[in-house]
């Protein structure tokens, strides 16, 4: 796969994992692929921890649905500038959903997607994570 396949790829992973489109997430995924949020303690604490770190089955079945369980209709991804060097292809991008309490969310997030031939095999997710407990996963209404 070359550097301009990776990119739209990447992209097209971020907005699958938008949409919760599992099956596109999985046909995308090795089977030892991991995302990673990038923060110290567990990120989300609304109905109990979700981990910082999980494998493909847990991804799969929890963490790609996660938006779509806690947004009217997605976070509506922007992105504003695609970096690709190797295997490696770096997403800087902004968010602007609402959650199901009617708060906006507007967030900004650099992803960074590593790739193993055609599949990706790692994720890691940089974001505002003080923004994320505060307005996603405190569940408060507005």
């Amino acid at each position: 796969m070359d550097i301009e396949t990776r990119k739209e790829t990447a992209k097209a992973f971020m907005l699958a994992l938008d949409a919760g489109d599992a099956e596109f997430v999985r046909s995308h995924i090795s089977d030892d692929f991991h995302v990673q949020f990038m923060d110290q303690t567990p990120i989300f604490e609304s109905g109990g921890d979700i981990p910082n770190r999980m494998a493909a089955p847990e991804f799969l079945a929890g963490g790609v649905p996660l938006i779509r369980s806690v947004t009217v209709d997605g976070m509506h991804f922007v992105f504003t500038s695609v970096v690709a060097e190797g295997d490696e292809v770096v997403i800087f991008g902004k968010s602007d959903g609402q959650t199901v309490t009617g708060r906006a969310y507007r967030n900004v997030y650099a992803w960074r997607i590593v790739f193993s031939g055609d599949k990706i095999i790692e994720l890691n997710e940089f974001c505002d994570t003080h923004l994320a407990r505060n307005i996603i996963f405190s569940m408060q209404a507005a």
